[in-house]
């Protein structure tokens, strides 16, 4: 694990501004860990899919607009021909599937010195298929096709260092989870963060988190999925970047799947002790927002940037059992 979650710092620390947005970073990834974790133990029926990035190659251009969509995972692309399907509804661009190599450990992987200036990283066997919408089917093409959609950065911006403390304290956190699903995260962090966004220029990024198939309701759900405490003004509950809320209600009008977003509920922001799992579906979160907006975290934003935030009380989610 150790050497594990070194190479994942070093990915990290290469495409962030600094440790504010490093310690972001984890914070959403100790989230998205954690309902992996839940879903093994309580739900181990549920049909869960990778899910995947929407990431437009105009810079300036937001996730929804004519995106590039993505999903690097370790399941067969066959699996994943439905969802496509559906998604294709979207504007997007075009649409890929990475599929990596988990039969061979990471200690066996390439290493390469190319992905990041000054450091040497584990790289997996990696096959990549572009998604033929006409014939409903993935078509395998070479990574380098796939990269070159994104131009290389002419210039690129000096991270500040991650003070030693920082990361040790984010290592100790994530030491706690399993190492297949940590090995899952350091892969899609690889690609998008190494590849693409230390060398080549982008859009604004955005993703989805888990994909649900429910039996019970023969659909496929999305999940947003975020670690939060409640927030301190009245109406005290969870919020939303409003930019994200839109941008999660063209994603459903356009695939027409339903929407959940998923709260690990902690106690405050300094401690971040579990409480509960919350749930809302998107349509209810939006019906039930304050009209009042806040200012929101910054998260991998500029520290002085305005990110408006909506707040849904509390009431309005539910348990997740």
């Amino acid at each position: 694990m150790k050497n594990l979650l070194e190479s994942l710092h070093s990915v990290l620390a290469k495409n962030v501004l600094g440790d504010k947005q490093y310690e972001s970073r984890y914070k959403g990834f100790i989230g998205e860990l954690s309902f992996q974790e839940w879903l093994s133990n309580y739900r181990g029926s549920a049909t869960v899919f990778t899910g995947g990035y929407l990431l437009p190659r105009t810079v300036g251009s937001r996730s929804i607009e004519q995106p590039i969509y993505f999903t690097i995972s370790p399941d067969s692309p066959q699996e994943y021909i439905q969802i496509y399907n559906y998604l294709n509804h979207l504007p997007c661009d075009s649409m890929y599937f990475i599929n990596w190599n988990n039969e061979v450990s990471f200690s066996r992987w390439h290493s390469y010195e190319d992905v990041l200036e000054g450091v040497t990283l584990q790289v997996p066997d990696l096959n990549v298929f572009k998604f033929d919408p006409i014939n409903s089917k993935f078509i395998s093409i070479p990574f380098s096709e796939f990269l070159n959609l994104f131009p290389l950065k002419q210039n690129r911006t000096h991270s500040r260092a991650i003070p030693s403390s920082v990361i040790e304290k984010w290592h100790r956190k994530m030491s706690s989870y399993e190492y297949k699903h940590v090995l899952d995260l350091y892969v899609q962090r690889l690609i998008f963060d190494g590849y693409i966004g230390y060398s080549r220029e982008h859009g604004i990024p955005s993703d989805i988190d888990a994909i649900i198939y429910s039996k019970k309701l023969k659909t496929y759900a999305l999940l947003e999925i975020k670690e939060k405490d409640k927030s301190k003004r009245p109406p005290q509950g969870f919020g939303m970047d409003v930019e994200r809320i839109a941008d999660l209600s063209k994603l459903k009008s356009s695939t027409r799947f339903p929407i959940y977003y998923i709260v690990r509920q902690i106690d405050n922001q300094k401690d971040r002790n579990f409480l509960s799992w919350k749930i809302i579906e998107l349509d209810n979160f939006k019906k039930n927002l304050a009209s009042s907006m806040i200012q929101g975290g910054s998260g991998m934003g500029f520290e002085n940037g305005q990110y408006p935030t909506q707040i849904c009380p509390y009431e309005y989610f539910k348990d997740l059992k």
